[in-house]
């Protein structure tokens, strides 16, 4: 299949360039909004771009795939970055769509629809459709019936329980005692630690004004502490490289005059038990007041659950969820966050530094939830 791609400042611009190129029976594959120029992100502009082809092209397309795109909804602005891979993230979106849909078709067959009451059905539908799990959006709509005639107190009454399911941390702390605070970065690997530490560190420099020190015990990436470098080189920050508890302590001293002190740590798998201890080792040396649990919205809840039981173990006490702008639903956030008992401190949306991130806000998360608040526009 030809896929074209079409930016502009406005959804309606970049769709005037879609009927210009393509005619009025082009086909949209995908939409998202992204930021360009500024520097470091500051004065960065919102874009939009769409991804399209010639009807004709959407043949290619295998019987289930098209079986698939007739009955799902077009996928909303934002819900997944295609900047490599389109073919690949459509079907990948479209599986996954395919899914919520089928166990919701299920449910109907089950007769199950009936402890739902009627009026509740669309709402219920639409949660399901979002991500969130079944006995969640059971308990959620448990005895909402009577609201049912009224949208917008329903609304606000579903956004009040999802809210209450949601407990955040808030903003990364200070030390009255002078000494730094200590934060160290968690997580499996490709979940966008080395960004979202990267977004914590340009945010406590640039608009907090703390003296930030950033320590990074990453060996295994080469490219990710040369990205580091180049950040701290931005932000005329110290970096320091450690990979041994005395490198640590060696390292927190040489970074003592600092109020912030950020640790970006290799990705690990949750069944890399040899690495963890190791990891959990050095953690334990740097005494770090907060470890965040770095998960991306796009994993599944199955292996975000299993990340969470095995680096808790390490000591991770909160949880930052990375990459909103690409996820298919964001029910997934409630279920992983209900389940697991941590809080939430930082949502992140996209890859600008120090952009697309902002502290986490339970109302908001709810109200995107419900599909009735901001998406690309989270942070």
């Amino acid at each position: 299949m030809s896929l074209k791609t079409y930016q502009a400042r406005s959804m309606s611009e970049a769709l005037q360039r879609v009927k210009d190129d393509l005619g009025r029976d082009a086909v949209i594959l995908n939409t998202r909004s992204f930021k360009r120029g500024g520097v470091l992100g500051w004065g960065a502009q919102r874009m939009v771009e769409i991804t399209a082809s010639h009807t004709d092209q959407v043949a290619e397309f295998t019987p289930a795939e098209r079986s698939a795109a007739d009955r799902t909804p077009a996928p909303p602005v934002a819900a997944r970055v295609a900047d490599a891979g389109t073919i690949s993230s459509l079907r990948d979106e479209m599986a996954s769509m395919r899914v919520s849909i089928e166990a919701v078709l299920k449910e109907t067959r089950a007769g199950r629809h009936s402890e739902v009451p009627a009026e509740l059905v669309e709402t219920y539908t639409r949660l399901i459709s979002g991500q969130v799990a079944d006995e969640l959006a059971r308990e959620l709509l448990s005895d909402l019936g009577p609201l049912a005639g009224d949208e917008e107190a329903l609304r606000q009454s579903l956004a009040e329980r999802i809210a209450e399911m949601v407990p955040t941390s808030g903003s990364l702390e200070r030390r009255a005692d002078g000494r730094p605070y200590v934060v160290a970065l968690v997580g499996p690997t490709g979940m966008g630690k080395t960004t979202t530490l990267a977004k914590l560190a340009a945010n406590a420099r640039l608009r907090d004004q703390r003296r930030v020190g950033m320590i990074t015990i990453d060996n295994y990436r080469i490219a990710a502490v040369e990205q580091l470098r180049t950040y701290a080189s931005i932000l005329e920050i110290p970096l320091r490289t450690v990979s041994s508890i005395e490198q640590m302590r060696t390292a927190l001293g040489e970074l003592s005059a600092c109020d912030l002190v950020l640790i970006d740590t290799a990705g690990r798998s949750p069944n890399d038990e040899p690495r963890l201890e190791e990891l959990g080792g050095l953690l334990a040396a740097s005494g770090a007041d907060e470890i965040h649990l770095v998960l991306s919205s796009t994993h599944s809840e199955a292996a975000a659950v299993r990340a969470v039981e095995q680096f808790r173990l390490l000591g991770a006490d909160r949880v930052v969820y990375t990459k909103l702008d690409e996820a298919v639903g964001f029910g997934v956030v409630l279920n992983v966050i209900r389940k697991v008992g941590l809080k939430l401190s930082y949502v992140t949306n996209g890859q600008s530094v120090p952009n697309d991130i902002c502290v986490a806000d339970s109302r908001q998360l709810a109200e995107m939830i419900i599909g009735a608040g901001p998406t690309a526009g989270v942070c």
